[in-house]
């Protein structure tokens, strides 16, 4: 005697719609989550408006208010499940980092000498270990790219030869592809110069996104 009994229709149909499901849950957890990571990044503007700034040369607490908030909203991540949480911590941590470097190219501080120049570059290293610190304690790894990137940039504002500036900037473009360097003709926000041609430099961040696979 069999106890097998055939499908019915009500089964058969939730059986199909089972993937539809998830592919729209999927969906509205991803919209959700750069929702939550596009707030964080408005939250987080006035902050960034103040770099460069005398101020924040002079050690203000500027990173460490922007620090604060970041590790505060890292919280709310641990609700999220893996592998997504930690997916959405690799973005919270390139979203800080390009917006701190963009604050830092497009700012109307104008270094007049080596010396600020100088201050400016240990500024951007303090902040380097303050971001640092704030990535570990949320978890995570030692990034390739955005702390890197702060360190390597301030040593190109601490240059004080510039004709070793155009050298500097090659080496740049080979570690981080992520970034365009660019020859204008006006000063940059730091007063570097060489010869009659000047260096602007912008970000082009290649968006980390969320795939199907890791919800």
């Amino acid at each position: 005697m069999s106890y097998l009994q055939s499908e019915s229709p009500s089964d058969s149909l939730y059986r199909k719609a089972g993937p539809c499901l998830q592919t729209s849950l999927g969906k509205t957890q991803k919209k959700a989550c750069h929702l939550l990571l596009e707030e964080l990044q408005m939250d987080l503007q006035p902050f960034y408006m103040q770099i460069p700034s005398r101020p924040w040369i002079l050690g203000s607490e500027i990173i460490h208010v922007i620090s604060d908030k970041v590790e505060n909203f890292s919280h709310y991540l641990c609700k999220v499940r893996d592998p997504v949480c930690q997916v959405l911590r690799a973005q919270t941590e390139r979203m800080l980092i390009i917006e701190y470097v963009k604050a830092l190219i497009h700012g109307k501080l104008v270094c007049k000498n080596s010396r600020e120049r100088q201050l400016l570059a240990e500024r951007m290293c303090a902040d380097a270990e303050v971001l640092s610190a704030t990535l570990s304690r949320m978890g995570l790894e030692q990034s390739t790219l955005c702390i890197p990137l702060i360190l390597s940039l301030q040593e190109l504002f601490a240059l004080k030869d510039p004709s070793l500036l155009s050298l500097e900037v090659s080496g740049l473009m080979t570690m981080f592809p992520d970034i365009r360097f660019e020859i204008v003709g006006a000063e940059n926000s730091v007063g570097m110069k060489q010869t009659n041609c000047l260096y602007n430099i912008i970000t082009l961040p290649i968006p980390c996104k969320i795939s199907d696979q890791s919800l």
